[in-house]
């Protein structure tokens, strides 16, 4: 049904989220 595919489609898209807010985040630390 369309809301588990909706969760499922959001799952994955977090953790990306996430990571590259990670990443970015350290990056910014390491230029200061």
């Amino acid at each position: 049904n369309e809301t588990s595919y909706q969760v499922l489609n959001l799952e994955p898209f977090t953790v990306y989220s996430f990571r590259v807010a990670a990443k970015n985040g350290m990056i910014l630390f390491m230029g200061i």
